[in-house]
């Protein structure tokens, strides 16, 4: 599955944000992570496909996502959930708006937590957690 153009989602995103963050969360959805990362002076391991943010200043959280995400990303993501022990993370988010959606909900639990990126299983669980509760 590739995934052309993130912002058809975002209503659903946000909307998904709004439903489990306890504060407010921006979405941002930019053509590269990296990119904008180092736009900002911010420090992004490789190329992801989103990022969880905190603004430096003001405290205000923020979660980054590509625009676009190729079959090649998603896939690697998805061996990824399921190497980490989540058997059925393929049929769970086969289609573009349930991988997004466990994307920003993976994001969030960042936030949420204070997780870091040695947490990834346990973002997923939490993702995946809010996730089936809260079926769009």
């Amino acid at each position: 599955m590739d995934i052309e153009d993130a912002e058809k989602y975002r209503t659903t995103l946000e909307t998904e944000i709004d439903a489990h963050a306890s504060r407010a969360v921006r979405l941002l959805i930019v053509d590269d992570v990296a990119s904008w990362a180092a736009e900002r002076s911010g420090y992004c391991q490789g190329n992801p496909i989103a990022m969880a943010v905190t603004d430096g200043e003001s405290g205000a959280w923020g979660i980054v996502i590509c625009r676009s995400i190729d079959q090649a990303r998603v896939r690697s993501v998805l061996d990824r959930i399921e190497v980490g022990g989540s058997s059925l993370v393929r049929e769970k988010l086969r289609s573009p708006g349930a991988f997004l959606r466990h994307t920003v909900l993976h994001e969030l639990a960042h936030l949420e937590n204070s997780w870091g990126q040695d947490r990834e299983d346990a973002c997923d669980e939490w993702a995946f957690e809010r996730f089936d509760a809260h079926a769009a």
